[in-house]
């Protein structure tokens, strides 16, 4: 059985979807915790401006998750999160 590692997630949401923002972070939250992951933080750091379009938008709303998961269930959860067409970038990083 594979060790739970930390993890933090940053997800660039797409700055249309400003009035559902809860509901595409619940989500998120959804699909890390249904790949045996568990959500230690989360944290929404608003909408920012970019230095270069990303799909034609100059904005995104930046969603900060820390959470704990097994490394085979990582590329899962970014495969679903990059499906996912209200996200537009995802970054998930191993914490040490």
């Amino acid at each position: 059985m594979e060790k739970s590692r930390k993890y933090t997630g940053l997800f660039m949401l797409d700055p249309d979807k400003e009035p559902v923002v809860n509901e595409v972070t619940g989500g998120i939250k959804a699909i890390v915790m249904e790949n045996a992951g568990n959500v230690i933080d989360e944290k929404v750091l608003g909408k920012r401006r970019l230095t270069y379009p990303v799909q034609k938008k100059n904005e995104a709303i930046y969603y900060n998750l820390a959470f704990e998961a097994v490394p085979s269930a990582i590329t899962k959860i970014s495969r679903l999160c990059n499906i996912n067409t209200n996200i537009m970038r995802t970054i998930i990083s191993l914490e040490k």
